[in-house]
C-alpha cells in the first residue's frame, strides 16, 4: 500500500532578518525545493522541482514578508495529495529558504530544473549501486556523502540570481513495508536543533540573518487502490459547446437578443439536427418578475462550459452585464448555472472576489474548467478590464466555491513614456497539454487607442503550470506576416489534428472569417489553413460582415470536424439585426461548408446583440 507523504514548515520565525535597517527590517521571504523520488521496483529516479509562495499570489506578493520577531505558518512545500511512495521507494528532497532582492522567480526556473535533473541522475547511481528490490529507508544511509554533495552543488548554484540564501535542509523518507521514516538534515547555513515528535527543529543562519524553524513530514494518507481519473469539463471558451447530453452529445449555444440571454441546443441525435430554444436565462426586460440584477443591465457577451458538477455536468455561464445608464462602474459579471438533472437555469448570481465585485469589464469574459485543483477542478476567468487583462480562478475543492485573484496578463506598452498604446477588447482561452496539468493559452485583440492603418491586432499568451507565471504578450506571425485588421471576436482550441494536437482560430477580418492554425509538431509556427464563406447579397456586394465567432471540434468524423458559430452583422440596416450562421470543417476533406443560418423551432435567430 502505498503512503502519502507531504512536507510542511509548521513555522518560520525571523529572529533577525537580512535587513540590516532599522527603517526597513522586512525579508520577502520564499522557498525552492529539489529533489527526487526513488522507485525500488523499477531502480528509476523521478525529479521534484518546486517553487513554493504564498497561495493565490500570482500578481500579488510573491514572497512571505516578515519583519524582525514575525513569523509565518504552515508553508506547505509539498502539498496534498503529497509523495506517492510505494514499499522500497523513498524520496530526497533540498529545500533552500531564500530572500528575494533583485530575481523573479521564473528567472531560476531553469537552474532549479536542472539541478533537479542532477540529483535525480545521483538517486539513479545510488539506486543501480545499492542492493536488488526495494531500496526505501536505505537512502537514509547509503550515498549520505553524494547526495550531499548533490544538495550544496544546488544552493551554490542559486548564488547568481541576486537573491540571498538564508538556509538550506533536506529531507529523506522512506518507505519500508509501509513503515515511514523520516530524517532531515542541515545542508547549508542550517543546524539541527531538535528533534522528536514528528517535527524537526532547525536554525538558519545565513546572510547574517538567524531564523527559526519547524519541519514536519506527515503521512497525508493511504491508497490501496488508484484513484480514478478527475473527470473533465470544458477546456476551451466561447459561448458554444458540444455537451454530453443526448447520445452523441448536443451542440449548447448561448446568445443574447435584446433585453433576453437565451439557450438553444441542437438535437444531435434527431433527423437533419434541428435546433431548438431551450430556455431563457435572464430578461432585463421591466415586466419581467424573478430575482434579477436590481439595476436591470442588459446581456451582452457570454461564456459557456459544461462542468464536471453532477452528471453528466452542469452547464455554466458567465455572462457580461452591460448598463443602460452608464455608472463610475462600468459593466458587471453574472454567474448561472443549468443543474443538469432539472435541466432548470439558476442565476444570475454576482461574482465576487476576495471580497470585491468584478466591475469595469470592458470585453467578453471567458471562462473554462481547468484540472488545476487539489480535489476538484478550478473555474479559469479571463476578463478584460480597461487597459487590463484580469484572471481569476474559482476553487472548486473548498466550501463556497470561493473566487480569486489569479493575477494579470502583461500589457504591451505603445509609444513615449510608456503609456498604453493597445486596449484588450476580446478573448480566447484554452487549457492545453503543454506540460502537466497543461498550460493556459489565450489569445488577446489589441485595439489602438487611436486609428492605425493595420486596425486590430492579435497576441498570444500562455501561463506555464509549473511556474503559474504568464508570458509577454507575442504578436505572432502567419507565413511570416502579422495578423492585422481584425474586427471581431476570435476564438481558439486545441484539436485533435496533428500529433500533439495543433491550435486552431478563427478571425474575423473584415468581410471574412480567416482559419489560422499553429502546428504544434513543427516549430509552433502558425499557417492559413483557409477562409469561411461568406454569405453575399444581391448582385454580388457583401451584405453581411463577420463580427463574432466561436469554435469546437465535434466527434463527427474521426478525427472530429470543426464547427463554427458566426455572428453576421448586416451592412446595412434590415430592421432585422444580427443573425448567426452555422459552418463546419469536413475532416476527410478539409473543406468549409456553406453558412446555413441559424432556425430554432423552425423560426430564424435574428436581433442577436451578442454572443
Amino acid at each position: 500500500m502505498s503512503k502519502m507523504i507531504g512536507v510542511i514548515i509548521d513555522e518560520i520565525t525571523a529572529k533577525q532578518t537580512t535587513e540590516d535597517n532599522f527603517l526597513n527590517d522586512r525579508d520577502e521571504v520564499y522557498f525552492v525545493a529539489v529533489g527526487a523520488v526513488a522507485r525500488g521496483g523499477t531502480g528509476q529516479a523521478e525529479p521534484i522541482h518546486i517553487i513554493r509562495r504564498p497561495p493565490g499570489s500570482e500578481g500579488k506578493e510573491d514572497y512571505w514578508g516578515l519583519h524582525n520577531s514575525e513569523k509565518a505558518t504552515d508553508i506547505w512545500i509539498v502539498e496534498p495529495p503529497g509523495l506517492d511512495l510505494h514499499p522500497g521507494d523513498a524520496a530526497y528532497l533540498v529545500v533552500a529558504i531564500r530572500e528575494q532582492d533583485n530575481a523573479q522567480l521564473t528567472a531560476i526556473e531553469k537552474t532549479i530544473v536542472g539541478s533537479a535533473e542532477v540529483i535525480a541522475g545521483i538517486v539513479t547511481l545510488i539506486l543501480t549501486e545499492g542492493k536488488d528490490g526495494g531500496f526505501g529507508a536505505d537512502l537514509i544511509v547509503q550515498g549520505g556523502g553524494t547526495l550531499l554533495d548533490g544538495a550544496v552543488g544546488f544552493v551554490n548554484s542559486l548564488s547568481s540570481d541576486g537573491d540571498q540564501t538564508i538556509g538550506a535542509f533536506d529531507v529523506r523518507i522512506g518507505n519500508d513495508n509501509e513503515n515511514i521514516t523520516v530524517a532531515m538534515g542541515g545542508v547549508t547555513d542550517m543546524e539541527i536543533i531538535s528533534q522528536g515528535g514528528g517535527q524537526t527543529e532547525l536554525k538558519a543562519h545565513g546572510s547574517n540573518a538567524d531564523y527559526g524553524l519547524r519541519v514536519s513530514a506527515p503521512t497525508l494518507g493511504s491508497e490501496s487502490e488508484p484513484k480514478p481519473p478527475r473527470l473533465k469539463g470544458t477546456s476551451h471558451s466561447g459561448p458554444f459547446i458540444q455537451s454530453k447530453f443526448g447520445k452523441q452529445g448536443n451542440f449548447e449555444l448561448i446568445a443574447s437578443l435584446g433585453s433576453r440571454l437565451l439557450h438553444f441546443f441542437r438535437d444531435n441525435d434527431g433527423q437533419r439536427f434541428p435546433w431548438h430554444k431551450a430556455a431563457t436565462l435572464y430578461n432585463a426586460a421591466p415586466h419581467t418578475a424573478g430575482p434579477i440584477l436590481t439595476t436591470l443591465p442588459f446581456p451582452a457577451e457570454a461564456t459557456l462550459i459544461q462542468s464536471n458538477f453532477f452528471s453528466p455536468g452542469n452547464l455554466e455561464v458567465i455572462g457580461r452585464m452591460s448598463l443602460r445608464i452608464p455608472d463610475d462602474q462600468g459593466d458587471t459579471l453574472g454567474f448561472f448555472f443549468m443543474d443538469s438533472g432539472s435541466k432548470r437555469w439558476f442565476g444570475p448570481y454576482a461574482i465576487i472576489v476576495e471580497g470585491q465585485h468584478i466591475t469595469h469589464v470592458t470585453g467578453n469574459p471567458v471562462l473554462i474548467e481547468s484540472t488545476y485543483g487539489k480535489e476538484s477542478n478550478n473555474f479559469e476567468l479571463l476578463v478584460p478590464q480597461g487597459n487590463q487583462v484580469m484572471h481569476y480562478f474559482r476553487d472548486n475543492g473548498t466550501a463556497g466555491f470561493l473566487w480569486h485573484r489569479g493575477g494579470e496578463l502583461p500589457m504591451p506598452a505603445g509609444g513615449g513614456g510608456g503609456a498604453i498604446g493597445l486596449s484588450p477588447t476580446a478573448i480566447a482561452l484554452i487549457q492545453s497539454n503543454f506540460n502537466e496539468p497543461g498550460n493556459l493559452e489565450a489569445i488577446v485583440q489589441f485595439t489602438p487607442a487611436f486609428d492605425s492603418p493595420g486596425g486590430d491586432t492579435l497576441a498570444f499568451y500562455f501561463r506555464d503550470s509549473k511556474t503559474l507565471q504568464w508570458s509577454q504578450p507575442d504578436f505572432f506571425r502567419v507565413d511570416g506576416q502579422p495578423i492585422t485588421g481584425v474586427t471581431g471576436k476570435p476564438a481558439l482550441i486545441q484539436s485533435t489534428l496533428g500529433g500533439k494536437g495543433n491550435f486552431e482560430l478563427l478571425v474575423p477580418k473584415g468581410d471574412r472569417v480567416v482559419h489560422y492554425f499553429r502546428d504544434n509538431d513543427a516549430g509552433f509556427l502558425w499557417h492559413k489553413g483557409g477562409e469561411l464563406p461568406i454569405p453575399v447579397g444581391g448582385g454580388g456586394p457583401i451584405a453581411l460582415g463577420p463580427t463574432a465567432v466561436a469554435l469546437i471540434q465535434s466527434n463527427f468524423n474521426n478525427p472530429g470536424n470543426l464547427e463554427a458559430v458566426v455572428r453576421m452583422t448586416p451592412v446595412l440596416d434590415t430592421g432585422q439585426g444580427d443573425s448567426l450562421a452555422f459552418y463546419f470543417r469536413d475532416s476527410r476533406t478539409l473543406k468549409w461548408s456553406e453558412p446555413a443560418f441559424f432556425t430554432a423551432d423552425g423560426k430564424p435567430i435574428t436581433g442577436v446583440t451578442a454572443f
